[in-house]
């Protein structure tokens, strides 16, 4: 099931409405698709669709009745999807949700199947949906959702990020408290406000209204006053790939000041008052070669406050972890994450946690699902909660809690968020794709079974070895 608002702007800390993707953004993979593709879309959606023969079986998921013959005209090579739907495990209304699939994409078929008798709902009325398809490469679609299409089986990687950027949209702050919203330049010009927008609010933009020689940018909650927004410009930042890195090269670590800080001093000796050899660049990778005094030596004659460093080093498995399993370490103490494959590290990175009083819960987690973008929002009885916009490249590995990229901020090695793991774009990107399972072309989510995700660690100096955490109450409201 997928998951909705979850209050914890004050609790659990990074709370997220599981959208998937922002107004707007289907229109986004439609443009990205060829001029044929683009102009078919509407005709499949206006044309009738063949009704189902009635020789069609009821029958379970499994069974070894052989398809019954599909209901589709002759030379049909994919089904086009007529509008965002949600794939489910089983020819059911209320089976298990596994994704969500995007407006637009071609799907090929396995079979065509009726709803069982027993997946009618209370009160004996029929099922939503009567007859479902089986799609490739998992799960079923309502045959009403589905339109046949001569062309081939195609759909987006998702999200798409225009060539030459970091994030698939372009993204704004809000710069006033109070700022107006409104549905249409009509309405701007009568005045008539929809709603208000805070500061905490963080919107996606695409394109501009000039209404009576005042700029109006279009967003994801409507026209806003240009003036009133400010862009938002991603940080650059990427993790290392340490698959070639020995093991005498650990730890290692980056020298960490806040943006706009001084840049740290290297001292000739691990004594605050020894004199000034250079100063560290921000981010600089540096070897960790002893500890002294508060002070690390990164080379010959060189020496760096510990406070300065943020400190990669190998951790043990996690019980349980197959040989050769893909895992997620995250240390809490030091704003790192290394990927690993069973023993082996094949990349790590700088992330921010939680903050204080929201605090990015310890445990051993289980990757639950993935989307290629996805909304957020605080507590909604919290007056001025955020509301996070289209955030990229989402991993959720507990109810609300995500390692996704942000486009807000450049603070990777201290503690920012709000509960979440919080990761560059480029790391995003990777870890995305990186952690089992892919989302296929065409899909914006992906849910995972239970006890089958990747494992998340998330640990500090007191507790190396958290317990794994329990999804029975989380499953139970599935």
């Amino acid at each position: 099931m997928v998951v909705s608002t979850v209050a914890c702007a004050v609790t659990l800390a990074c709370a997220s409405h599981w959208t998937g993707q922002p107004p707007g953004y289907s229109a986004a993979s439609t443009e990205a698709r060829t001029a044929e593709d683009a102009g078919t879309a509407g005709e499949d959606a206006a044309a009738p669709r063949p009704a189902p023969p009635e020789s069609v079986a009821t029958r379970e998921v499994g069974s070894e009745e052989p398809p019954q013959p599909a209901p589709f005209p002759e030379g049909t090579r994919s089904l086009r999807v007529l509008d965002q739907a949600h794939v489910r495990s089983a020819p059911d209304d209320h089976s298990r949700y596994i994704g969500k699939i995007t407006r637009g994409t071609r799907v090929a078929w396995k079979r065509v199947v009726a709803a069982a008798d027993d997946a009618r709902p209370a009160r004996g009325k029929p099922p939503r949906c009567s007859t479902w398809v089986e799609i490739e490469p998992m799960g079923f679609l309502c045959e009403k959702l589905l339109a046949p299409a001569k062309e081939e089986p195609s759909g987006d990687h998702l999200p798409l990020v225009p060539h030459g950027k970091l994030i698939p949209f372009d993204y704004f702050r809000i710069n006033e408290n109070e700022t107006n919203v409104y549905k249409t330049a009509e309405d701007v010009r009568g005045g008539i406000v929809e709603k208000q927008l805070s500061t905490k609010v963080m919107v996606v933009g695409s394109g501009i209204v000039d209404v009576d020689g005042t700029e109006y940018t279009k967003t994801d909650h409507g026209l806003v006053e240009t003036a009133r927004l400010g862009r938002y410009w991603p940080s650059d930042f990427a993790g290392l790939d340490v698959r070639g890195r020995a093991a005498t090269d650990w730890p290692f670590a980056w020298v960490y000041a806040p943006r706009g800080a001084r840049k740290p001093a290297v001292l000739s000796a691990p004594d605050e008052q020894a004199p000034v050899v250079r100063r560290a660049e921000r981010r600089e990778v540096v070897r960790v070669l002893e500890e002294q005094n508060g002070h690390v030596r990164i080379g010959d004659g060189e020496w760096i406050p510990r406070k300065q460093l943020r400190v990669a080093a190998l951790s043990p498995l996690p019980a349980g972890l197959a040989e050769g399993a893909r895992w997620i370490d995250v240390d809490r103490d030091e704003q790192v994450l290394v990927a690993y494959e069973g023993a082996h590290p094949v990349f790590a990175t700088l992330v921010s946690t939680g903050k204080l009083h929201h605090e990015t819960p310890l445990g051993l987690y289980r990757v639950r699902a993935k989307a290629a973008t996805t909304s957020m929002a605080g507590d909604p009885d919290v007056p001025d909660r955020y509301e996070v916009s289209a955030v990229p490249w989402a991993v959720r590995f507990r109810s609300g809690l995500f390692i996704h990229g942000v486009y807000w901020h450049d603070g990777f090695g201290g503690i920012l968020s709000h509960g979440c793991v919080n990761v560059s774009p480029k790391d995003a990107a990777f870890i995305f794709e990186w952690v089992d399972p892919k989302v296929p072309d065409g899909w914006s989510e992906i849910e995972v079974p239970p006890n089958e995700g990747v494992f998340v660690r998330v640990r500090d100096r007191e507790h190396p070895d958290p317990l794994p955490f329990d999804y029975t109450k989380e499953d139970a409201k599935q």
